[in-house]
C-alpha cells in the first residue's frame, strides 16, 4: 500500500540532501531578499470577501496559484497547476467527452464554483472544462476551501475557485509559443497586451490538437481570451473580456463551444466605498452527430455591489444577484430555464489583532423557496509569529434544470424520470487552523475540517421491466472530515519548496460506507530551483492513497504518485525554452484516471515579438 508513498518520501529526502550538500548557497541562515518574500505576502485577493485585501490580512483561508508558479511549472492547463495543490484534486470524466472537475477537500467536482475574474464558468453535466480556459491569459488561480454560499450562492458547497485574468500591462507586449509533446500533441499561442493612456488590454489565442491515449480520444481545440479596460477617469473604470472556445473530439464527432462576455463597471465616489455593476453572458453548446447529444445552456447574470468604509473597524458589503439559466435540450426533448433572485451582506470587522468577517445570503427559486446561508470568519494574532484562523458556515447546490424538468429520456439502460420537488442539497461546514511562522523563510500552516451534508440528491432505480426506472430523491447525508498541513520553506533567493498532506475521512451515513474516490492520504511536494545558468529547474509530485470505485466499498483503487519535472531555459532576451517530463514513474492503469498512461513529453519555445 505504501509502495509509492514511501518512494515519494525517498525522492524528497534525496532532493533535500542535494540542496544541503551539493548546491552552493548564499549563506543558509541569512534571510533572504525580501523581495519575494514580500511579494508573498502582499499578494491581493478578493475572493475571500469580495474586497481587494492582501491575503496575509484575511481572516479566512486562501491559498493562490501565482502566474509566476504557473510558468515556472510548465503547466499547459489550469487543471494541471490545481492538480499539485495539496488538497485539491483535478480530474477528467473522460477524454471523449471533455469535462473536468475539481473536488476540494473531498467534496465532490459538482459542489465546486469555477469563476473567472467572478463569472461563473459552466459546462455540461455539472462539470467545468478547466482545459479551455488560457493559462496564458491567468494572472493568478485564487482557491477558497469551504462552504462559501454567502457570498456566492449556489454551488460554493465544497468552496471556490477564481481564476484572476491579466489586467492592463505597464507597456506593450507579443508574445508567441509553440510546444509538441507524447500523443502527438501540438500546442501554439499568441498572446500580447496594450497599454495607451486610458485605453488597455490582453488578448490570447490557443490552438491545441492530440491523438489522445485512444484514437476515440482525439481532439482540436481553439481558445480566444481577451480583457480590456477604459479609465474614464481616475474614480470610473469599464472592463470587458470576451470569450471563445471549441472542443472538437472525434469520438462521435462530438463539439462543444462556448461563447462569453464579462462587463464590470467600477466607480468610486471617495476614498471611503466603491460601487460596481457587473454584467456576464455565456452561451454553451454541445452535441453529436447522430443527435444523441444536442443542447445549449444561455446564462446572464447581473450584480451590484457597494463596499462602504465605517469608521475605521467596519467595512461593509452590500449587493443583489440576478441569475437566468435556460436550456434548450433536443436529446432529451425538453425546453426549460430559472432564475434566482439574490441578496448578500457582510461586515469586515478590525480589532487590530482580531478580523472578523461576518455575512449572508438569501437565494430565492420559485419552485424550491428560500435558502438562507450565513457565514462567520475570524482570525486572532497571537504573536508576531503566531495566528489562529477558523469559520464556520452554511451552503447549497440547487437542483439543475436536468433533474427538475428532463423527463423520460434514456440514459443506458435507464428511463429517467424528472423531480420538480427536489430540494437543494445543504452542507453545514467547519474548519479551524494555525499559521506559525518559524522563521521568515519557513512557515507552517495546519487546518481541521469538517462538513455535514445532508439533502444529497441520488437515484432510485426501480426494476419494473425494461428499461428500468430511475427517479430523483433527496435521500443521503454524508460527513466528509480531515486535516491539512502545508509547509513553504525558502532556503535562499533561488531556492524554495513546499510540502503538503491531507487526511480525508468520509462517510455516506445512509450506508456507513466511504465515499467513492476519496483518497484517505494524500501528499505533495514542489521544489524550485532558479539556477547560475539562467535555467529553472522545478520538481513536483503528488501521492494519492486508496479509494474506492463502488458505493459498496467492494472495489479499491489502488494508490499511485505522479512525479513532475519541468526546466526553463533563458535563451536570450526574446527566446525561451522549456521542457516536461510528467509522470516520471510511468504510471498506468489507474481505475477512474483515464488520463494518466505511462510518461509524456514536452518540448516548447517562446519567442517575445
Amino acid at each position: 500500500m505504501f509502495r509509492n508513498h514511501k518512494r515519494i518520501l525517498g525522492l524528497v529526502f534525496l532532493f533535500l540532501l542535494l540542496i544541503n550538500f551539493t548546491i552552493p548557497i548564499k549563506a543558509t541562515n541569512q534571510e533572504v531578499n525580501s523581495d519575494e518574500e514580500k511579494d508573498l505576502g502582499e499578494i491581493v485577493v478578493t475572493t475571500s470577501t469580495k474586497t481587494e485585501k492582501k491575503i496575509s490580512e484575511v481572516p479566512l483561508i486562501v491559498e493562490v496559484i501565482t502566474a509566476e508558479e504557473l510558468k515556472e511549472s510548465n503547466a499547459k492547463t489550469v487543471m494541471e497547476a490545481l492538480n499539485f495543490i495539496n488538497g485539491v484534486k483535478a480530474i477528467q470524466d473522460s477524454g471523449s467527452w471533455g469535462n473536468n472537475g475539481v473536488q476540494l477537500r473531498g467534496m465532490g467536482s459538482k459542489y465546486t464554483l469555477v469563476l473567472v475574474d467572478g463569472q461563473r464558468f459552466r459546462g455540461g453535466h455539472n462539470c467545468v472544462d478547466l482545459s479551455t480556459i488560457s493559462i496564458d491569459m491567468v494572472q493568478q488561480i485564487e482557491i477558497v476551501k469551504g462552504p462559501f454560499s454567502s457570498l456566492y450562492g449556489s454551488d460554493a458547497m465544497g468552496g471556490v475557485i477564481n481564476i484572476i485574468t491579466k489586467k492592463t500591462p505597464k507597456k506593450n507586449y507579443a508574445n508567441l509559443s509553440a510546444e509538441a509533446g507524447s500523443n502527438n500533441t501540438r500546442n501554439t499561442n499568441l498572446s500580447g497586451g496594450f497599454n495607451k493612456n486610458e485605453i488597455g488590454g490582453n488578448f490570447s489565442f490557443t490552438r491545441q490538437s492530440s491523438d489522445g491515449i485512444k484514437k476515440e480520444d482525439r481532439y482540436n481545440k481553439d481558445i480566444l481570451n481577451a480583457s480590456f479596460a477604459l479609465d474614464f477617469t481616475p474614480q470610473a473604470k469599464f472592463e470587458f473580456s470576451p470569450y471563445y472556445s471549441r472542443l472538437e473530439h472525434e469520438y462521435d464527432d462530438r463539439v462543444q463551444e462556448r461563447h462569453g462576455l464579462n462587463m464590470k463597471w467600477k466607480f468610486e465616489p471617495d476614498v471611503f466605498s466603491n460601487f460596481y455593476i457587473r454584467s456576464s453572458l455565456l452561451n454553451y453548446k454541445h452535441w453529436t452527430t447522430d443527435e444523441g447529444t444536442n443542447y445549449k445552456e444561455d446564462s446572464t447574470e447581473l450584480e451590484l455591489g457597494y463596499n462602504r468604509l465605517l469608521g475605521t473597524r467596519h467595512l461593509f458589503t452590500i449587493g443583489g444577484e440576478y441569475s437566468l439559466e435556460e436550456r434548450d435540450d433536443k436529446g432529451k426533448d425538453y425546453e426549460e430555464s430559472q432564475n434566482i433572485k439574490s441578496i448578500f451582506i457582510q461586515d469586515e470587522m478590525d480589532f487590530t489583532l482580531l478580523q472578523v468577517v461576518l455575512g449572508t445570503r438569501i437565494d430565492s427559486h420559485e419552485l424550491w423557496g428560500t435558502e438562507v446561508c450565513p457565514n462567520l470568519g475570524a482570525s486572532y494574532q497571537i504573536n508576531e509569529l503566531m495566528r489562529v484562523r477558523g469559520s464556520v458556515g452554511k451552503a447549497f447546490k440547487a437542483p439543475t434544470l436536468v433533474n427538475l424538468y428532463a423527463d423520460e429520456w434514456r440514459m443506458g439502460p435507464y428511463l429517467v424520470h424528472a423531480n420538480a420537488d427536489l430540494e437543494p442539497e445543504e452542507s453545514l461546514g467547519y474548519q479551524l487552523g494555525l499559521d506559525y511562522d518559524f522563521t521568515k523563510n519557513v512557515t507552517l500552516s495546519t487546518t481541521l475540517f469538517r462538513n455535514d451534508v445532508d439533502n444529497l440528491v441520488s437515484s432510485r432505480i426501480e426494476r419494473n421491466g425494461y428499461p428500468y426506472d430511475m427517479y430523483w430523491e433527496n435521500v443521503e447525508e454524508a460527513l466528509i472530515q480531515g486535516a491539512e498541513i502545508n509547509c513553504r520553506i525558502r532556503l535562499s533567493e533561488n531556492i524554495s519548496g513546499t510540502l503538503g498532506y491531507t487526511f480525508l475521512d468520509t462517510e455516506n451515513k445512509e450506508t456507513g460506507k466511504e465515499l467513492t474516490d476519496r483518497s484517505r492520504d494524500s501528499l505533495s511536494f514542489k521544489f524550485d530551483w532558479k539556477t547560475p545558468y539562467e535555467l529553472d529547474v522545478q520538481f513536483s509530485s503528488i501521492y494519492k492513497g486508496e479509494s474506492y470505485s463502488d458505493d459498496e466499498n467492494e472495489n479499491k483503487v489502488k494508490d499511485y504518485s505522479l512525479v513532475n519535472v519541468a526546466f526553463n531555459k533563458r535563451i536570450s532576451d526574446n527566446y525561451e525554452m522549456y521542457f516536461n517530463v510528467d509522470n516520471l514513474l510511468g504510471i498506468d492503469d489507474i481505475d477512474n484516471e483515464p488520463e494518466i498512461d505511462g510518461i509524456e513529453y514536452y518540448l516548447g519555445m517562446v519567442v517575445k515579438l
